[in-house]
């Protein structure tokens, strides 16, 4: 497919008609408006960029020279009169100060290389680039197909002979060729470093899907290879497909998300993540939890949680993403006030955290049994390891009722409970028997759930253990220690709908 593409472009028939068209009138209006209104006043062609084009000129006088400018390259005069035929390009004229006007044609800078490889196949081509980061020209040259191959002919009769038999060669004077791999291996950290500077490309990483950012990387790659200005690094990667396929996907894999993670602007939940993670320490966020149950609302909670996390009394930031320039530096204040809402929210603890059976605070557990203050979570553990040794009678076979048992059907204690199976008339003669008055009214604002009710929150059972006036107390009866959630009634009920 690359060899097809190449002999197109080299044909001049990959971009259509109309494609060419609407550069060449494109082109024509920019060369118009950033050249036509008083062009002797100073840019885009002033006497210091005309010296430049002068000397690069001199330099190599058989050579095409594209000179840019702004986001073309542009030929001049007798370049100009060859290039224009060749490339499909109008033939306009440009005026230079002191000079009148002259022949001139140009290519955009993003499409240098399709052309380029064209003006190969007869010309020796001298490129004259601005780099983008320190605006300083350089110039390059790339020497026709002809050329080449003639280079390679003088190589190979100088090592081996004009007639190809010569055999005997002077090993102290012979070098080997360094294999692609080794000069990819030497080249690729110089373009990741490039790559990672380029403005266009880190503004496209942080700010843009990762579609846009890949084309802003593989021009970033190509500005990085320009401006290089290392010749042996623009030969392998204008000449060999495998060098410069590989380095576009390797770089873009590579740099993108560093780049993404390290430039997105930051949400509310990186902020959260980032108090969640605190200092490292499980044991830290224990006592930070017992401090703010105690002391959240004081002023005094924000020095000390600085002092916990591992500052000085006096530091007064917290910072999130360090070497970013999406860092957020946020006031101990500000964390005081966060890590009570997630305290409360119980988001403190990742859930992660709040699965492992290790993770229990067994320091708050022993300080509670020591104070001998009545605690609901410490009476729920002795519970349920008291559950957890009673032996369960096994009734396999027993019949559901026996004489003397007592069942009790509506209001009252149940003496034995049993499961039945009753048909909708029986069902009906049921309720008839139970009668109204043992059914309390009906509060058409009371909510839809009550005490003991199971609901499922993001497809987890849970059971409602507690209704306040704000919040809901929620059980999930298949951990091992009870662990209750909260969540204000408004929450709950979105949740509840939800599901």
């Amino acid at each position: 497919m690359e060899k097809r593409i190449r002999q197109l472009i080299a044909d001049g028939r990959y971009l259509s008609q109309s494609e060419l068209e609407k550069y060449q009138s494109g082109h024509l209006e920019q060369a118009q408006s950033v050249s036509e209104p008083d062009i002797s006043a100073a840019e885009p062609f002033s006497n210091a960029v005309m010296n430049a084009y002068n000397a690069a000129k001199a330099a190599h006088p058989d050579d095409i020279v594209l000179f840019q400018m702004g986001d073309f390259f542009e030929m001049y005069d007798e370049d100009a009169g060859i290039a224009a035929p060749l490339l499909g390009l109008n033939l306009t004229t440009r005026p230079i100060p002191g000079a009148g006007r002259v022949k001139m044609c140009g290519i955009p800078a993003h499409a240098l290389e399709q052309y380029v490889e064209k003006l190969r196949d007869k010309y020796d081509v001298t490129i004259s680039a601005v780099d983008t980061q320190t605006h300083e020209r350089g110039i390059y040259t790339l020497r026709s197909i002809d050329h080449e191959a003639e280079q390679g002919i003088d190589a190979h009769e100088v090592e081996f002979g004009a007639d190809g038999t010569r055999v005997l060669r002077d090993p102290t004077t012979e070098t080997s060729a360094p294999a692609i791999r080794e000069q990819y291996d030497k080249y690729k950290p110089v373009v990741i470093a490039a790559v990672t500077g380029d403005t266009a490309y880190r503004n496209a990483c942080g700010h843009s899907d990762r579609e846009n950012a890949v084309m802003e990387g593989n021009a970033a790659i190509k500005r990085a290879i320009v401006n290089s200005h290392d010749l042996e690094l623009i030969r392998l990667y204008s000449d060999v497909p495998e060098f410069r396929n590989r380095l576009h996907q390797e770089v873009i894999d590579e740099t993108y998300p560093q780049l993404h993670e390290l430039l997105r602007p930051l949400s509310q939940d990186d902020i959260d993540e980032a108090l969640q993670a605190w200092n490292g320490s499980l044991d830290s966020k224990r006592r930070v939890v017992r401090y703010m149950e105690e002391h959240g609302r004081e002023r005094s909670a924000a020095a000390w949680l600085s002092r916990e996390y591992g500052g000085a009394a006096d530091k007064n930031l917290f910072v999130i993403r360090q070497g970013s320039p999406e860092t957020v530096e946020l006031p101990w204040s500000k964390v005081q006030r966060r890590i009570a809402q997630l305290i409360k929210e119980d988001r403190f603890f990742t859930q992660q955290e709040l699965d492992n059976f290790e993770d229990i605070d067994t320091a708050a557990v022993r300080e509670h049994l020591e104070s001998g203050e009545p605690s609901a979570f410490v009476e729920q553990v002795m519970t349920d390891v008291g559950q957890s040794v009673t032996e369960v009678p096994d009734l396999t076979g027993q019949p559901v009722t026996r004489e003397g048992d007592i069942i009790t059907i509506g209001s009252g204690d149940a003496v034995h409970e049993i499961d039945i199976t009753a048909s909708d008339k029986e069902w009906q003669t049921i309720q008839e028997i139970i009668g109204a008055a043992d059914q309390s009214p009906h509060d058409p604002l009371a909510p839809a759930y009550k005490v003991g009710d199971t609901v499922y929150l993001d497809n987890t059972a849970f059971e409602i253990t507690e209704i306040g006036l704000f919040d809901v107390q929620l059980l999930d009866p298949v951990l091992p220690i009870p662990i209750l959630r909260a969540e204000n009634k408004e929450n709950f009920e979105r949740l509840l709908f939800r599901d």
